[in-house]
């Protein structure tokens, strides 16, 4: 963190240290529970450590605007959200599906016998009902997944849920589903 010294020019060196063992005190005495919610949010490993990490960064750079009067705990799972939110519409404008990534896939999908506009169409609509597949939740992914093999009993089943809460979970995820096809 001494790079970030910069961050506090008027501050002495003094000062910027006893900031700067406050500020790891906090972090390492709510380092579980703050990595812990992180994993809660992102479910992968890999981007809880990456949200951590930039969420312990940006509470770094704002600790002056840190009310000592709140719960550091509360301050920092707001961070963390803020950052997992943030990554999470990123990637959701970043990653999309194009089927010229996959020639084969494409010549199994769209019928050869189609004029080239035709082609073009069913392309585009394949394209857009699998992007739509892939802004879903890990939760509602598993939810439609397991649908598209099983009955509702089964599904709820492996979902450890009620055949009621699987068929509204489903309800849910078609309806997300519609809507972003319809934009």
């Amino acid at each position: 963190m001494g790079e970030l010294a910069s961050n506090y020019p008027e501050q002495t060196d003094a000062e910027f240290k006893e900031k700067q063992n406050e500020f790891e005190k906090l972090v390492n005495e709510h380092s579980r529970s703050l990595f812990n919610y992180s994993l809660k949010l992102c479910r992968i490993r890999e981007q809880a450590e990456d949200t951590y990490s930039q969420a312990i960064l940006n509470a770094w750079k704002s600790f002056d605007t840190y009310n000592r009067d709140k719960s550091f705990l509360g301050w920092m799972k707001t961070i963390i959200y803020n950052v997992f939110v943030t990554n999470y519409r990123v990637n959701q404008r970043t990653q999309t599906f194009s089927l010229d990534q996959n020639p084969i896939l494409a010549s199994t999908l769209v019928d050869p016998g189609q004029s080239p506009e035709d082609k073009l169409i069913a392309r585009i609509d394949i394209e857009n009902k699998i992007n739509a597949l892939g802004k879903l939740t890990p939760e509602q992914a598993s939810t439609i997944n397991d649908h598209l093999h099983e009955t509702h009993a089964d599904t709820a089943n492996n979902l450890n849920i009620s055949n009621a809460a699987a068929r509204k979970r489903l309800s849910r995820v078609r309806q997300v589903l519609r809507e972003d096809l319809e934009r």
